[in-house]
């Protein structure tokens, strides 16, 4: 996988990636899907990291981003279809994010302070350091998602933050997911592990790189 070092405009890598059009990897996931063979699935993601409380300033657009409840679940699957998985994260005190315009729920976004995370998708366990907490699953409608309801979710982050005393924030983001990865990018995460998946009938294995930087730090580009 090729890196891109010292990159400060963004904007570059979004070309480059336009140039490059789909990269291998994705281009093998099509074809698995169009074939059909559901009984195996590659993925391919990156965790990221944010050392210490966001400070988010200026925050612009409609609505507010409140603390979410169980009183919320109806709202929450209206957006997506979860009422069992939304159920259950709230019964075993998981933390959630709502935004809201007008009395309605329009995105979410979840985070654990608890000492490990298991990742629905493939019963991954992520381990989260004492210092942290681990954000995941982040849901904004489309007409929405250029509203600063992304920055809103991290300025109250931060505030949850203070009150768990937790002062790094990890997050997992999908291989094929550019616009979130340059989201956080600019925002100051930074990559520190990657891993693959591949879910044979409904099994999976995982492979782990934890050696993405040597000296100077470098931002990832497709392949």
């Amino acid at each position: 996988m090729r890196y891109l070092s010292q990159i400060t405009d963004y904007r570059l890598m979004s070309r480059i990636r336009n140039l490059r059009k789909d990269s291998p990897f994705i281009i093998f996931q099509t074809i698995l899907d169009k074939a059909t063979l559901r009984s195996l699935q590659i993925s391919r993601s990156f965790f990221l990291l944010y050392n210490g409380i966001p400070t988010v300033k200026n925050l612009r657009g409609p609505g507010e981003v409140r603390k979410g409840t169980s009183a919320d679940i109806d709202g929450l699957a209206a957006l997506e279809n979860k009422r069992d998985i939304f159920s259950r994260r709230f019964s075993t005190k998981e933390h959630c994010m709502v935004a809201v315009i007008n009395g309605e729920i329009v995105g979410y976004e979840w985070f654990t302070d608890k000492p490990y995370h298991l990742e629905e998708r493939y019963s991954y366990r992520i381990n989260i350091p004492a210092d942290s907490i681990y954000a995941y699953d982040a849901y904004i409608l489309p007409r929405y998602r250029m509203c600063g309801f992304w920055l809103k979710f991290k300025g109250h982050m931060a505030g949850s933050m203070k009150d768990l005393r937790r002062y790094r924030i990890i997050t997992m983001i999908d291989y094929e997911n550019s616009l979130s990865m340059n989201t956080h990018l600019r925002f100051g995460f930074t990559p520190f592990k990657r891993i693959f998946v591949i879910r044979i009938l409904g099994k999976s294995f995982f492979r782990e790189n934890n050696k993405l930087y040597s000296g100077q730090q470098r931002l990832l580009s497709h392949e």
